[in-house]
């Protein structure tokens, strides 16, 4: 229904809508129906734009030419695109994973976890834009931190064996 809806409304009325939104536009050549503008036109317009008129031929056949030589801008299609966001491993995954998995290797020790939570306290306590709830959030892992480096520090059961 609506692409039957878009398909009754004519093509005159399509081009004579830009009108009022850029009335600059109304001097092209209406007989260019390829899509494409020559740079003799392009410059034509860009003069009509208030604070776009200092500008030669040159400078916008280097504009419209900037991604003829960019290797990084693909035309891919539906399948290309779903193949390479499946694709395990890509190379830019690659080194943000690899700082992921220092981070993970390395276990941070309870004593450690306790003195962290212990200084962010502290400093949370001194800034004048805090308030108690962050201070309420904080406090139980500093105490849970604070159990679990008294079991580490607690002296375990030494296996005895009589003489």
């Amino acid at each position: 229904m609506i692409n039957e809806a878009w398909e009754s409304v004519p093509e005159h009325t399509l081009k004579r809508c830009w009108r009022k939104l850029a009335p600059y536009l109304e001097n092209v050549d209406q007989s260019n129906d390829s899509g494409s503008a020559t740079v003799t036109e392009l410059n034509g317009l860009l003069k009509q734009i208030p604070g776009c008129g200092n500008y030669e031929e040159d400078d916008i056949s280097s504009w419209l030419d900037c991604e003829a030589d960019d290797a990084g801008f693909q035309m891919m299609s539906d399948d290309e695109i779903i193949a390479q966001v499946r694709k395990p491993n890509s190379d830019d995954d690659n080194s943000e994973s690899d700082e992921d998995e220092v981070i993970e290797t390395s276990k941070i020790s309870n004593p450690d976890a306790f003195e962290c939570f212990a200084k962010g306290l502290m400093w949370l306590e001194q800034q004048t834009d805090s308030d108690s709830t962050e201070l309420m959030l904080l406090k139980p892992l500093r105490d849970r931190a604070a159990k679990r480096r008294q079991s580490y520090l607690r002296q375990n059961k030494l296996p005895f064996k009589p003489m």
